[in-house]
């Protein structure tokens, strides 16, 4: 279920239809279904286990511990200056010149 109100009392039921007859079953017993106020989450922690393996003379490839958190987003900066975004947590290659979106040449 989808686009639910916040702090609201539902009551949900559930038919079965037999295709193509269309025929239904009777309705199923009811459930109560509470959804609760949303709380934005708190600021998160700082990345972890940051690494940069595979330097090369334009590139390196970084990696971090993913979080368990749903939604998170990863920004880069490279010498202060954001440079890229990713959901994944890991393995991105980095430079100051913006190349592709996990591409970038020059040193590191």
């Amino acid at each position: 279920m989808r686009n639910l109100t916040q702090n609201t009392d539902y009551s949900v039921q559930v038919r079965q239809i037999l295709l193509p007859s269309g025929r239904t079953s009777g309705l199923s017993a009811p459930i109560a279904v509470h959804t609760p106020v949303f709380v934005a989450p708190t600021r998160p922690g700082a990345v972890t286990n940051l690494r940069a393996t595979n330097a090369t003379s334009d590139t390196a490839t970084l990696s971090w511990s993913p979080s368990s958190a749903p939604g998170v987003t990863y920004r880069v900066y490279l010498n202060g200056n954001r440079r890229d975004e990713t959901t994944t947590g890991t393995s991105l290659v980095v430079g100051p010149v913006l190349v592709s979106p996990t591409r970038f040449p020059g040193p590191v």
